[in-house]
């Protein structure tokens, strides 16, 4: 499987050749059986070079404190390995050390790191051997949780591993947390004064000076064509001559002076740049700007932004990851860029985002729009330099190599995670006059570490998070449109991870969960009986206090019925599939009990174990007839996967798109629908049981 923006390493795994060897053989014997045999699931093949991070760390340690076998390795050895890794943290740049990423800044970036990370000789400490990071941390942490996952598979195996939670029934990210670095919060929504100058800035590099560095690109590989030469520093400082002469940028309106300088450009000894130079700066600038544009207007990971692909759609002038729809009131042309998402998946999986609308016919074009047609023209002729691998082009090209423009295809690369966002931030301190910032934020957020760094802390998740912040700040009935747009399975994942911290936000996405909460259950006292789903005993009171208020015709049902819900602190949580009843009974959610999380504080669901196979049957879990097309469409999807799968050499997984589409032919027949009798009368597909 491809997996775009991923490199081409992150599907190996290279063992460690400077621990003891039995301790390489140990968790040769893990990884092995974690991908044959899962307790749980399977880890993503994308990521086995995210594993290698925290093993190597973890083997080095275990070798350095000479702890040489599984079973030694307890909750007291995993504490000593804590607090030894937060002394690291404690030692280095708090920014470097949540520099890269926290836990929606993919998989695959962790991967393009792990090859790389512990190379360095001058470490501060012998077991690390580089960079410590939150994100390579959290793999030590999670390599732990899988040796004990597998225990019983390698048990059968001949290795010893005790029946004690080496991680003392916490789950990994808990044990991380407890690594970070003092004084370092967590990834939050990026301050107004940080977030309004940067997204003004790129806007401004989007128009006349994009239309500008277009022209520019154009003109020198057209004199460059008549030489037939290629573009290297001598050709284009011999053919560029009267070009840069002659050439004039733009002055935008409200300015007196071009938006750049004239050409030529000098260096620090007043030497004229060649414009291979001066070109590649400019085509990187734009570039990056529609990225960060893409950031900031969308809310997409960098990782989806970094899988689309390139080219123009025969009937439209649009790039071919663009799909135009009219909407509902056939008054708004939606604008959706098509693209891939990893993160949560099984497999990668195409999806749709919106990028913007506007009145229905009209020659408009959103910012998103107009940054993704840019990129496609900008990095055209630097796009044909590259090898063809998956039978199409991606959209963003990175250059290598001398300060030059690329002539040959050792130039140029397809884009990653890391280099993507790598180039965003080195634009952040071109954007932002960073000593004028004050250090403080009007929310109280401190700004001198952005400061000091010129933004080289700011993660591209903190965009994403930024985005939802401003949604939910503005309404938040948008919520649950920002979930689908998110592609989250609950809106508590929305609302606990991107909303923030303003007070007045949060209390309306309460409100918003009570009357949501509140509608269900009006409904379930007008239709009983079409419900699946083990509700608990409180539900079932809540019912009955509803339905007494209604007989009673309260003048103020609402506000009575809010009163209940809110004594008896109950809110239902919304996802396609159902609807999660975790605060009826917090110590019965199956997820929690997956990750050894139960607690009757919880109230939301564990996300690393919110999967619609594990909903289905938990005592929390609740579906009505509004998830008939979610299950529907699941039903179908895998007993097709099932039966291709069939058909296939591989017929392995076939045995696991069969017992999904069992479990979801069992909500469609539980539902008691019409929709489950005409899928069993073969219009669609035939009953797998």
């Amino acid at each position: 499987m491809t997996y775009v923006g991923a490199p081409s390493h992150g599907a190996t795994l290279p063992w460690p050749t400077d621990i003891d060897p039995e301790l390489v053989e140990l968790f040769k014997k893990v990884v092995w059986s974690s991908l044959v045999q899962p307790a749980e699931r399977a880890p993503a093949t994308r990521t086995l070079a995210n594993q290698s991070s925290g093993m190597l760390i973890l083997g080095r340690y275990m070798t350095e404190f000479e702890y040489y076998d599984l079973i030694d390795f307890d909750v007291t050895a995993v504490r000593f390995l804590q607090r030894n890794l937060r002394d690291l943290a404690s030692r280095i740049d708090e920014a470097e050390y949540m520099d890269q990423g926290g836990a929606d800044d993919d998989g695959i970036a962790a991967a393009d790191r792990s090859t790389h990370q512990h190379q360095d000789p001058s470490a501060t400490d012998h077991y690390t051997r580089g960079r410590l990071s939150f994100t390579v941390v959290d793999t030590v942490f999670n390599f732990i949780a899988l040796i004990y996952r597998q225990r019983r598979v390698l048990r059968l195996l001949g290795v010893h591993v005790g029946d004690e939670d080496p991680l003392d029934g916490q789950t990994a990210r808990s044990w991380t947390l407890g690594v970070r670095a003092p004084g370092v919060p967590a990834k939050s929504p990026l301050p107004d004064e940080i977030a309004l100058p940067l997204m003004i800035a790129a806007d401004r590099l989007l128009g006349a000076p994009a239309d500008d560095v277009l022209k520019l690109q154009k003109a020198a590989l057209r004199a460059l064509a008549r030489r037939e030469v290629a573009p290297t520093r001598k050709t284009l400082r011999m053919g560029g001559t009267d070009l840069l002469d002659a050439w004039r940028f733009a002055i935008l309106n409200g300015e007196t002076t071009p938006w750049h300088p004239t050409l030529p450009i000098h260096d620090e000894d007043g030497g004229p740049l060649p414009l291979a130079e001066t070109l590649r700066d400019l085509i990187e600038t734009i570039r990056d700007a529609c990225v960060l544009t893409l950031l900031q207007l969308t809310g997409m990971r960098i990782g989806e932004i970094v899988a689309l692909r390139a080219g123009w759609q025969p009937e439209a002038p649009l790039p071919s990851c663009i799909v135009k729809r009219r909407s509902a009131s056939n008054d708004r042309d939606l604008f959706y860029a098509e693209s891939i998402v990893n993160k949560g998946r099984d497999v990668p999986e195409r999806e749709t985002w919106l990028l913007g609308c506007c009145a229905a016919g009209s020659k408009a074009i959103p910012t998103p729009v107009r940054a993704i047609m840019l990129l496609e023209d900008l990095l055209a002729p630097w796009r044909a330099l590259l090898t063809v691998t998956d039978g199409s082009l991606p959209l963003i090209v990175s250059f290598y190599g001398a300060k030059t423009l690329p002539s040959q295809s050792s130039h140029v690369s397809h884009p990653t995670v890391i280099s993507t966002s790598r180039n965003v931030r080195l634009l952040y301190s071109r954007l932002l006059e960073w000593q004028d910032l004050p250090d403080i934020a009007e929310n109280g957020d401190e700004l001198i570490e952005y400061k000091s760094r010129r933004g080289m802390n700011i993660s591209c998740s903190q965009w994403r998070k930024t985005f939802a912040a401003n949604i939910a700040r503005t309404d938040t009935r948008l919520l649950n449109a920002l979930r689908r747009h998110f592609k989250h399975m609950h809106l508590a994942t929305t609302e606990g991870d991107y909303v923030g911290r303003d007070v007045r936000v949060l209390e309306d996405v309460d409100e918003a969960q009570l009357q949501q909460t509140m509608t269900f259950l009006r409904a379930q006292t007008r239709r009983p009986g079409r419900t699946i789903g083990r509700t608990g005993s409180i539900v079932q009171r809540n019912l009955k206090r509803i339905r007494l208020l209604e007989e009673a015709g309260h003048p103020q049902l609402g506000k009575d019925m809010m009163e209940v819900l809110v004594a008896t602190d109950v809110r239902l949580l919304h996802a396609d599939h159902g609807i999660c009843a975790i605060t009826v009974s917090p110590t019965k959610a199956r997820c929690h009990e997956l990750a050894r999380s139960v607690s009757f504080l919880n109230d939301r669901p564990s996300f690393s174990y919110q999967r619609p196979e594990i909903c289905a049957g938990c005592r929390c879990f609740v579906a009505d007839q509004s998830h008939l097309p979610y299950w529907r469409t699941r039903f179908l999807q895998n007993n097709a996967a099932k039966r291709a799968h069939h058909r296939s050499p591989d017929g392995g997984p076939a045995k696991v798109f069969e017992m999904k589409a069992r479990q979801a032919w069992r909500v469609l027949r539980s539902l008691r629908s019409r929709q489950a009798r005409d899928v069993q009368s073969g219009q669609s597909a035939k009953s797998p049981e």
